[in-house]
């Protein structure tokens, strides 16, 4: 059974478009922001993840800590603005929309995580997610950043 969620992933990933924005190898937080915010998917205050831990909202960072100022491209993305879902799970700060930066790559060679599907931005069981047929999904985005007790988020967006 796993093999074939797993398939399905995989299949899922492949098909999907990607929303990441193309800047440099290289940018800073606040640019990434900006740009993020310029074609609409980030409010100016988005809720900074840092390595899976929810850490505030960028007007309440110190910006010009290092970590900040030279963020490989590859190791930063984002979660567009007004997802209900994530608002409930992590309050009204996710709200502005989120911006994921991992520091490190993590292999894990197994995940134990419970995880939670979110449809359309609301919460599924896994006997929903498994009944959907893989042609009604228009994007997908799993987010195993966020490390709130372990679990793992599976978004979807379905075809109208």
């Amino acid at each position: 059974m796993k093999h074939i969620l797993y398939t399905l992933i995989i299949v899922l990933l492949v098909a999907c478009k990607s929303k990441k924005i193309s800047i440099d190898n290289s940018t800073s937080l606040i640019a990434y922001i900006e740009n993020l915010s310029t074609k609409g998917f980030v409010n100016e205050d988005p809720l900074i993840i840092l390595d899976g831990k929810p850490l505030n909202t960028v007007s309440n960072l110190d910006l010009s800590l290092p970590i900040y100022q030279n963020i490989n491209s590859n190791s930063i993305s984002y979660v567009e603005k007004e997802s209900k879902s994530l608002s409930k799970l992590l309050g009204e700060v996710a709200y502005n929309g989120i911006v994921i930066i991992r520091k490190f790559t993590y292999l894990h060679a197994g995940d134990n995580s419970q995880a939670i599907y979110i449809i359309d931005d609301k919460i599924v069981t896994e006997e929903v997610f498994r009944k959907i047929d893989p042609e009604n999904i228009i994007s997908y985005q799993l987010l195993k950043e966020i490390n709130l007790n372990e679990n793992i988020f599976d978004i979807y967006k379905l075809k109208p």
